[in-house]
C-alpha cells in the first residue's frame, strides 16, 4: 500500500523541479543593468528559492522512503518510519521559515525602492517649484501658501 506515498513524493518532486526551472528562466529574463543592492538582493533570493526547491526534493525523497517502510513489521521499522516522518515535518518547518525570510526580504526590497521613488519625486517637485517661482523667471507666479508646500 505504498502507492499513495509514492504519488505524493512524485507530485512534490515535480513541483520542486518546476520551481527550479521557473527560477532559472526568471533569472535569465532579469535585466543585467541593476544597482549593486538589487544584484545582491536577487542573488540572495535566487539562493533561497533554489534552496527551497532542493528542500522540497529532499522532502519528496524522504516521503518516498517513508512510504516504503511498514511500521507494523517491528520496532526498528516503526522507529525508522517515525524518524522519516519527523524529518519530513522538520523540513517542512524549515521550508516555511525560508519562505518567511523570503517574504521579509521582498518587503525590505520594496521599502528601499519606495524610498528611492519618493526621494526622486521630492527632487522633481523641488525643481519644478524652483522653475515656477524663480525671481529670474519670466513665468513668475505668486508662491502657494506655506501649508501646501
Amino acid at each position: 500500500m505504498a502507492w499513495p506515498g509514492r504519488l505524493l513524493a512524485a507530485a512534490v518532486l515535480a513541483v520542486a523541479l518546476a520551481l527550479m526551472a521557473w527560477q532559472w528562466f526568471e533569472r535569465l529574463r532579469r535585466p543585467a543593468s541593476r544597482s549593486q543592492a538589487d544584484a545582491r538582493h536577487f542573488a540572495r533570493q535566487d539562493f533561497r528559492r533554489l534552496l527551497g526547491a532542493g528542500v522540497m526534493a529532499l522532502i519528496a525523497l524522504t516521503v518516498w522512503q517513508g512510504a516504503e517502510i511498514n511500521p507494523r513489521a517491528g520496532r526498528h521499522e516503526a522507529r525508522l518510519w517515525a524518524s522519516s516522518w519527523l524529518l519530513v515535518a522538520a523540513l517542512v518547518l524549515f521550508l516555511l521559515a525560508l519562505a518567511l525570510v523570503d517574504l521579509l526580504s521582498i518587503r525590505l526590497y520594496a521599502r528601499r525602492h519606495r524610498r528611492d521613488l519618493a526621494a526622486q519625486h521630492r527632487a522633481a517637485l523641488a525643481a519644478e517649484r524652483r522653475r515656477l517661482f524663480d525671481p529670474d523667471s519670466d513665468d513668475r507666479r505668486r508662491p502657494p501658501p506655506p501649508d501646501v508646500l
